[in-house]
């Protein structure tokens, strides 16, 4: 998977159908005019190797869902299974223990191969549930998987693949390098003059990752107290540069911070660039 897209945009997918199921979610209530209805999710394991539990970015994308779903929508889930898991699962889990709540915990529960179907049936009407996981629902044509109704996932085509056709901007006009030396960060400074500006940034390190994140700094407010935008994470740019942007609501000094403060060996070579676009009404 991350050879056909990067971390940030799994991320980005996540907040997606988590919104997504957010709107269906008040849809029913309108419809019902029951405030207590909740989505019931069900994890399937099958196929999850301990290479994939292991591995550092599916642990970081773990925790950043994790902590997006407990902070914007945790009272719209009844119940979490988690079905088939091997051994090996209960090291992630033991992890996300460490970042969720405990009324969010009392809702998971793990299961192998055994015992869910009867669990899942308990809180999922037969007539809805697939019937490859215990229920009664097949496709048209009698498929017990629901091939119309679930995506199975499975292996991706190479030719979705974006690592052997990398774009890359360092030798674009326009585009600075910046060195940013082993357990240190270094800040870029962009100044914003007008309220409701956007601020747009294109960046890529040469090879690792690099944390990045966006405070601001007002003048005359606050005795000039940094404020943070965008919360600091670690970024990838291996399949591609990471781009954004941001609508500045004050303006003042924006400041792009490229931190490597946790890498003790390495330093990261960054190119980079951004604009400022005033807002259409300046006066």
């Amino acid at each position: 998977l991350f050879k056909s897209c990067s971390a940030s945009d799994i991320l980005k997918y996540v907040t997606y159908r988590l919104e997504e199921d957010s709107a269906i979610l008040c849809q029913q209530r309108q419809k019902s005019e029951r405030l207590n209805i909740q989505f019931v999710y069900v994890y399937d394991c099958d196929r999850l190797t301990f290479q994939a539990v292991t591995n550092k970015t599916n642990i970081q994308i773990c925790l950043q869902s994790a902590g997006t779903f407990q902070d914007n929508f945790p009272e719209f889930v009844k119940a979490i299974y988690v079905i088939n898991a091997p051994a090996y699962f209960t090291y992630i889990f033991s992890i996300l223990k460490l970042v969720i709540t405990r009324g969010l915990i009392r809702k998971i529960q793990v299961f192998g191969t055994d015992g869910w179907k009867e669990k899942l049936l308990e809180n999922i009407d037969d007539e809805v549930l697939p019937a490859f996981l215990g229920g009664k629902r097949t496709d048209p044509d009698g498929n017990p998987l629901c091939r119309s109704l679930i995506c199975p996932g499975g292996k991706i085509p190479e030719r979705y693949f974006l690592s052997s056709n990398k774009s890359t901007i360092r030798n674009l006009q326009g585009v600075k390098r910046l060195e940013v030396s082993r357990h240190s960060s270094t800040d870029v400074v962009i100044d914003v003059l007008h309220p409701s500006s956007v601020l747009m940034w294109e960046f890529e390190t040469k090879d690792r990752d690099i944390g990045f994140g966006i405070n601001c700094k007002i003048p005359d407010q606050n005795d000039g107290e940094i404020i943070e935008l965008i919360p600091k994470k670690r970024i990838d740019t291996s399949n591609g540069p990471e781009t954004g942007t941001y609508v500045c609501h004050n303006a003042g000094s924006h400041i792009l911070l490229f931190d490597n403060s946790y890498s003790w060996l390495h330093s990261k070579e960054i190119y980079y660039k951004t604009k400022v676009i005033p807002p259409t009404n300046t006066d």
